[in-house]
């Protein structure tokens, strides 16, 4: 009773003290009560006032347009409320963009209510987090009335934009749901995907238009949730360094947006100066950018912020329309999927946007982000386009390459081969090559070869008698038959010298007698072709020896040649050159004869022992009869046995016996010039005895 009695008597004296002369009063359920006509303020130069005394000071009414307060102080705001319903309400207290707000409710003496709001305050400490704008819920018993105390601050240079309103309970509602908030969380989920997905694509692929789209959605969605304040909800939120990120975020958006399309379309190769255009524009937009955010940071004001960022999103505009004609001049399927995506956010989404601003309809924002879904398909389906695009591209291009690799292999065989003409493949291989490109000069090997040399017999008589193209052609007609018998039989030719031949067998000296009797067999079918001509037949001369040589590449820089250097080849040659003193065919060194294998297959015998001119040592040497006609063959194994047993005679001073032998193989073989030759000097040492240092050793100083 007595408590009643004490607020009667509060209630009283403040009335009669003025308090509730001007207070709001609450008699019927409206949607809005605008404020500003019951608003009362205090200004605090000196922030020194607290909750606590701030009731005892002088309030003043508001001007006719006072709603900008001078951002320098802090303010004191009071109105009164008197609620005159029989039920308990709820209202929703609202105001546009302000710092900092501290808001407490007096009722009956007693602070009952109290609050955090602004644009300034974190999350985490407001009833609501509307963006910027305060949304402060107050709750009156029935018939209560209530003084509501508010301190105002601004940190940046915007004046205190005061524009109270209290909104009954159906607008609190939708505060307090927000259902647009699982829309919001639905389109930043689809960012998200979008991002991830397409960071993955960029480390995959290394196109940079997936990195450029990725950076260009995680800056709308920093942006989207700046907007709806989602950002500010978080508790490390702090709204002094969100401001600027949103700022940033947004416009982050057209620069990444530019830069998927410079990468996307390729416009350097497209329109390359659109191309030019934007990368200045671009550059320019950055520096722009990054002043903003310094001024930002300096004076916490991001309203000229904001209004910059307008004007800039008016020239992208301007500049995307501009280039959406120039794209679809060119007919490019990139270019249209770049302006169907782009053009429904330009031109549809921002249209809505714009329009529903004006006449305050919902969902506005929603349908914003539902465009930007429709450009994230268009942008997607470009991208895969693109990619396919690439990679027919690239399959084309590995496919000319390709070609181009073939048909350079194939040229480079034909060069190869051109070159194994002049320097046989298996002389390169000898030296460790696979190519004649890989020969430098220098390179040499020490092989054990059998070196073959051919000549033609009376090679100076002919030529007299033929023209120089005749000589030609004769020389190609013979050599053209001879070196592929030597190829055949494992060998190559190392040199063509007029009239003569040099080859070399690497691997076996059997092979190189196999190929020289080949090549006296073939030389016999051309003597019958030319004889069909009346022309004269010619004959050769073929000597073998086996030692080590020197195989490298010889000359100097600017001409090499594939040389051989050792005394096998000297040996060789002289080898060739007693075909014409022994009047044979084939003549092989001892060196050649002790690796023939099976030798028994072959037509050989012994000739004895001769020093060639330059050799200090005397060479046994054979003769391979291959080479005679088949007569002759016949003739000579026929009287073999009395050749070697007259020649075994002969070295052991058993003249008598020898020149008896040798008689019975010319009995045999009238015409056999070595036995004749042996009976002459068998006969000779006979009738004048040995010479002084006899050793058998046929001297030759001739070649």
């Amino acid at each position: 009773m007595w408590r009643k009695l004490g607020v009667c008597l509060c209630l009283k004296l403040a009335f009669l003290s003025g308090w509730g002369q001007n207070a709001v009063q609450l008699n019927a359920p409206v949607d809005q009560i605008e404020l500003l006509p019951h608003v009362q303020v205090f200004v605090d130069s000196l922030a020194s006032f607290g909750f606590e005394n701030i009731r005892f000071q002088t309030f003043r009414s508001l001007a006719e347009d006072p709603q900008k307060l001078d951002p320098e102080y802090v303010w004191w705001v009071r109105f009164e409320i008197q609620n005159q319903l029989s039920y308990p309400s709820k209202w929703m207290l609202y105001s546009p963009t302000i710092g900092e707000a501290d808001i407490r409710v007096l009722s009956e003496n007693a602070w009952t209510q109290s609050y955090r709001s602004g644009r300034y305050i974190r999350a985490t400490e407001k009833p609501f987090n509307e963006g910027d704008f305060l949304h402060v819920p107050l709750y009156l018993e029935a018939e209560e009335s209530v003084a509501i105390y508010m301190r105002l601050r601004e940190l940046s240079l915007n004046p205190i934009n005061l524009k109270p309103s209290l909104y009954e309970r159906t607008y609190w509602h939708s505060v307090d749901q927000n259902p647009r908030g699982p829309i919001i969380i639905f389109f930043q989920g689809i960012f998200w995907i979008m991002i991830l997905y397409n960071l993955i694509l960029f480390f995959s692929i290394r196109f940079r238009a997936y990195l450029y789209y990725a950076l260009y959605l995680l800056s709308i969605s920093v942006f989207v949730s700046f907007a709806v304040g989602y950002m500010a909800r978080s508790p490390f939120g702090d709204p002094v360094l969100l401001e600027p990120i949103g700022i940033l975020a947004m416009g982050l958006i057209n620069v990444c947006y530019f830069l998927f399309g410079l990468s996307f379309l390729q416009l350097a190769e497209l329109l390359p100066r659109w191309d030019r255009l934007i990368r200045y524009y671009l550059g320019v937009k950055i520096m722009l950018l990054l002043g903003l955010q310094v001024v930002i940071a300096i004076n916490h004001d991001i309203s000229a912020a904001v209004q910059f960022e307008f004007v800039m999103l008016g020239i992208d505009v301007v500049l995307s329309i501009a280039l959406f004609i120039s794209l679809l001049r060119t007919r490019s399927r990139l270019g249209l999927y770049f302006v169907l995506g782009s053009g429904s956010v330009i031109v549809l989404g921002m249209s809505l946007a714009a329009i529903g601003h004006l006449n305050n309809l919902p969902y506005t924002f929603v349908i914003f982000l539902g465009t930007i879904v429709v450009e994230i398909i268009f942008f997607s389906l470009g991208l895969g386009f693109r990619i396919r695009q690439s990679e027919k591209e690239k399959l084309a291009a590995e496919h000319a390459k390709l070609v181009a690799q073939e048909s350079l292999n194939e040229e480079l065989s034909k060069i190869n081969t051109a070159f194994g003409r002049f320097v046989p493949h298996t002389f390169l291989k000898a030296l460790g090559h696979e190519s004649v490109l890989d020969v430098k000069l220098g390179d040499s090997v020490e092989k054990e070869v059998t070196v073959l040399f051919a000549d033609i017999r009376g090679y100076t008589s002919l030529a007299e008698k033929m023209s120089p193209q005749e000589n030609f052609d004769f020389l190609n007609a013979f050599l053209g038959r001879m070196g592929p018998i030597i190829q055949k039989n494992g060998g190559f030719v190392n040199q063509y010298y007029g009239d003569g031949i040099m080859a070399l067998f690497l691997d076996s000296p059997t092979q190189s007698l196999q190929a020289a009797q080949e090549m006296m067999a073939e030389l016999e079918k051309y003597n019958e072709a030319r004889q069909s001509k009346n022309r004269a037949p010619i004959r050769i001369g073929i000597g073998l020896h086996t030692g080590p040589l020197m195989m490298g590449v010889i000359g100097d820089t600017l001409r090499m040649d594939a040389g051989v250097v050792a005394d096998t080849v000297n040996t060789a040659a002289r080898m060739e050159g007693l075909t014409k003193h022994f009047q044979s065919g084939i003549i092989l060194s001892v060196n050649t004869y002790q690796e023939i294998l099976e030798v028994d297959k072959f037509p050989l015998r012994y000739l004895g022992k001769v020093q060639v001119k330059g050799r200090e040592r005397a060479l046994m040497v054979y003769e391979s009869y291959a080479g005679d006609t088949k007569v002759q063959q016949q003739l000579k194994q026929q009287s073999q046995a009395n050749f070697e047993k007259g020649l075994n005679a002969y070295f052991e001073q058993a003249f008598s016996e020898a020149a008896h032998a040798f008689d019975k193989v010319l009995k045999t073989n009238p015409i056999d010039p070595t036995a004749r030759r042996y009976q002459a000097l068998a006969t000779r040492y006979l009738v004048d005895g040995i010479p002084a240092g006899w050793d058998g050793v046929e001297r030759l100083e001739q070649k």
